[in-house]
Order: C-alpha cells, then sequence, then structure tokens
C-alpha cells in the first residue's frame, strides 16, 4: 500500500492524465475531481478500472491528509459525531460517484464504499439500498464507527445484527435501531437472550 503523501498524488496524477488526457492543477480538490468524472460519462464507460483505482487514490490520500492534520484530535470509534465536527469528505465522494458508472461496474462500486466506510462509518448513509442490507459493508462500517448500524436497512437486518455482535461483543445492543426493535421484539428479545445464555455459560466455565 503507497505509505506518503507525495506517492499517492503521483499516483492520482498518473490515473487523472490516462482518463482526461489533462494534467491536474497543483491546488487540486479532492471533490472537485469527483464531481469532475461525474460528469464525464464517456470516459469513465471507457476506463471503469481507471475511474476505481482515481477514487480509491483519492480515498488513501485524504486519509494521509486527516491523520497528518488531526494526529492529536482523533475522534472516539464508539463516539456520535456531531455535523459540525464530522469530516463531509468521504460521504461526498460517495454521494458524487458517477451514477452511470455505479450502474454498470457493481463490483467496483462495492470496493469503493468498502474502502470509504473504512475511513468514515457513517457514510454508510449515502451507499445504495444493496449496499446499506451487505452484511460486509455495514461491518467494516462498524468497525470506524459503531453508530453505522443506524444506516443498516431492515431487510437483512436481523442477519447482520447477530454477525456484529459476534464480531464486536453484546455491547453493539447499545446501537440497535429503535425502529427495528419495537417492530420486531420477537427477533430481537431472542438475539439478547441468546447472547446473555452464552455469557452465563461462560462465566460458569
Amino acid at each position: 500500500m503507497l505509505n506518503n503523501k507525495d506517492t499517492i498524488i503521483k499516483k492520482i496524477e498518473k490515473i487523472f492524465r490516462l482518463i482526461s488526457k489533462s494534467t491536474l492543477k497543483d491546488d487540486f480538490n479532492l471533490i472537485d475531481s469527483v464531481k469532475y468524472f461525474f460528469s464525464q460519462d464517456q470516459l469513465v464507460k471507457e476506463k471503469p478500472k481507471y475511474y476505481k483505482e482515481f477514487i480509491i487514490a483519492l480515498i488513501e490520500y485524504r486519509r494521509l491528509t486527516k491523520d497528518s492534520d488531526n494526529k492529536n484530535s482523533q475522534e472516539s470509534n464508539n463516539e456520535i459525531i456531531s455535523d459540525s465536527n464530522r469530516d463531509n469528505t468521504y460521504a461526498d465522494i460517495v454521494k458524487h460517484l458517477n451514477q452511470n458508472w455505479v450502474s454498470n461496474n457493481p463490483q467496483l462500486y462495492k470496493e469503493i464504499v468498502f474502502a470509504v466506510v473504512k475511513q468514515d462509518g457513517l457514510s454508510l448513509e449515502f451507499a445504495s439500498d444493496e449496499l446499506r442490507n451487505d452484511k460486509d459493508i455495514v461491518l467494516a462500517a462498524m468497525s470506524e464507527n459503531k453508530n453505522a448500524l443506524t444506516y443498516c436497512l431492515f431487510v437483512k437486518y436481523n442477519e447482520i445484527l447477530k454477525a456484529a455482535i459476534n464480531k464486536y461483543g453484546i455491547d453493539i445492543l447499545t446501537y440497535v435501531n429503535k425502529d427495528w426493535a419495537l417492530a420486531n421484539p420477537e427477533p430481537y428479545y431472542q438475539i439478547v437472550e441468546r447472547r446473555l445464555l452464552q455469557i452465563r455459560f461462560i462465566c460458569k466455565v
């Protein structure tokens, strides 16, 4: 994996030149770059993998920049981040992706969303309904921020909640969507009861 900003910028510039046959400005803006491709349907259609590599490189660039700027002020994974403090860059990347490209390249789109939610779990809110029902994507989002469970849709909520508890522990019940729990009291209490029985068994051993 690339490990410094100079290297990642060179990669971004190389991909940009390959796709657009032009060069980035010295003061290029992350989201402006994504918006540029949002309007370039023909370029995206001709080189879908380059588009994915470009976005992944931008995500890595933002991660490196953020790590450099905020070493001493990182938010706790389990903390609710207010809108005023939250970095919306990752969410903006998901929102501005070229929709034709998304429709025609579901697997590449999933790889991008996976990379985004690993950096900002709450960006799950802006992913497609299919990915908000995807266990791997939701669990990846929760690895960064447990509150990402809020944006999991109800279609596979029961299955994903069980997987989240197995992965992160019973404390995940704190983040359960209350509307889902009220609408599905039986599976909810079954999950709670099963976990409590497991804890009692472990304590006895």
